[in-house]
């Protein structure tokens, strides 16, 4: 099946290719192909932005050229420089497309991601999994369709959802908040929707009531969403909202389009935080043809005296070995001490009071160094990376070319892989349980993994331990 979409998809970017007028000597060697292509596109690009646009800020185009390879690590290489990065999209519906957020976004994962516009009701929305993502915080509408707000922070990272529902009115704001802690940084991010035919009085009012309430001076606020207000014109309510945001040392730092439709452009969603607390930070546009917004990635870049790549944690190593010395233990001690009170409360401490002495000698915690891993979706190659670069090109042909037969080539490209994506998890998975001697333990692991459910408690009332410890306490019993 996999490769009968490959071949589909190879067929699909010739046809790419060949539209872009490109040389037929250059069709056979695809690296110089896709390098022309992307510089075309780029410059294509530039030429309709300069003159349909008109941007008035110039470094807009200096970072378009380096967008497509998002090489933004490059830019904070040192060891003692740690990078915050938070990604947000009005993405139109969630639905299936979070692995293609995870290619497009492959290796360099964000440790937050904000949408907005999910489109989900609760029910599914809890369900809905984003791999190496935990859902920190939503809103969905109840009384209306569509809608709806969403925050998913990096597994590697601990944060608190706080609840603003009492701040929140359908259409008129959409808020969801969490409150995390990055090394030194205490950050709470806000994510908001605003419909264009909601109220705007209503939206000004609520919004400064949930500023009030959230406000600390230790603690950074990060503001992003879709406000359906266009900061590219000026306007009474472009000013409106900054004077409150403002009042909160809050900014706007978004300098591109984000909406770019039948040649117009908008700049809708937005991004506020306060600048004179980050001394080094950088906004870039994402095309990845997800929906008709355009993403946006904030990166902040702090000076640490740690290694940013490298993280301590506290654990119990669980072996064959260690297994057997415990059971071992288990059969010696002699449990005298447990039946000298005839308390039943004193035997059971006495009890427990051994059984984790002979624990913790055979379990004891160990510190240990790791390396923070963003590489973790094995089942996205090489090849689908490439196919979601090609795909995001193909959105930026039709969006500069707005022709049929531009956007029907480009729904056929999506919906092909769209079952490439699904096919490689299928192999990936199927191999990972087919190569493992515990298939059915595997198998589980494979569920709760895709599903999102992770038991990660390692506490002593939660160790198992195989038969032959269960034989020996009912041997016990029976002598």
């Amino acid at each position: 099946m996999v490769p009968t979409r490959i071949k589909e998809l190879e067929k699909l970017e010739l046809n790419v290719e060949t539209s872009n007028h490109l040389p037929k000597s250059d069709i056979g060697n695809i690296e110089s192909t896709n390098q022309k292509m992307e510089q075309t596109t780029s410059l294509n690009l530039h030429k309709w932005q300069r003159k349909q646009i008109a941007l008035k800020n110039t470094d807009f185009f200096m970072e378009l050229d380096n967008v497509h390879s998002l090489s933004y690590k490059d830019n904070y290489a040192s060891k003692s420089t740690r990078c915050i990065k938070v990604y947000h999209q009005n993405i139109r519906g969630l639905g299936m497309k979070s692995e293609e957020i995870l290619g497009h976004l492959y290796p360099e994962y964000p440790q937050v991601l904000c949408l907005t516009e999910h489109h989900l009701k609760k029910f599914r929305i809890k369900h809905k999994v984003i791999e190496n993502y935990n859902l920190g915080a939503y809103y969905c509408r109840e009384q209306y369709e569509k809608g709806g707000v969403a925050i998913y922070t990096h597994k590697s990272i601990q944060s608190t959802k706080i609840n603003m529902d009492a701040y929140c009115k359908e259409k008129d704001i959409e808020i969801c908040v969490i409150k995390f802690t990055y090394y030194e940084s205490k950050i709470s991010i806000i994510t908001l929707y605003r419909s264009p035919i909601g109220n705007f009085e209503s939206f000004l009012h609520r919004l400064e009531e949930l500023l009030q309430a959230l406000y600390d001076p230790s603690i950074d606020i990060i503001i992003c969403g879709d406000l359906n207000v266009d900061y590219r014109v000026e306007n009474e309510r472009k000013h409106q909202l900054n004077n409150l945001l403002h009042s909160f040392n809050l900014t706007s730092i978004i300098t591109f389009p984000t909406r770019v439709y039948n040649k117009s452009s908008t700049t809708i969603d937005n991004m506020f935080l306060d600048p004179s607390r980050y001394k080094e930070y950088s906004v870039i546009p994402i095309y990845n043809g997800l929906s008709d917004h355009d993403a946006q990635l904030l990166i902040i870049a702090q000076k640490t005296p740690h290694d940013p790549e490298r993280n301590f944690i506290t654990i119990r190593k669980f072996d064959n070995y260690l297994i057997s010395e415990f059971i071992n233990k288990l059969s010696n001690e002699s449990w005298d001490g447990v039946f000298v009170d005839e308390d039943v409360n004193e035997m059971f401490n006495s009890f427990l009071n051994d059984y984790l002495r002979i624990f913790n000698s055979c379990f004891p915690l160990q510190t240990v160094l790791i390396k923070n891993n963003f590489n973790k979706n094995k089942w996205i190659t090489k090849g689908i990376k490439i196919s979601c670069n090609n795909k995001r090109k193909l959105y930026l042909n039709y969006r500069l070319n707005p022709k049929k037969k531009s956007l029907n080539h480009y729904k056929l490209y999506c919906k092909i892989l769209t079952n490439v994506i699904k096919e490689a998890k299928k192999i990936y998975y199927n191999k990972k349980a087919l190569k493992a001697n515990n298939k059915c333990r595997v198998t589980w692991d494979i569920i709760n993994e895709i599903s999102g459910h992770r038991h990660t408690n390692t506490d002593p009332q939660e160790l198992k331990i195989d038969h032959p410890y269960n034989k020996f306490r009912r041997n016990s019993r029976e002598v």
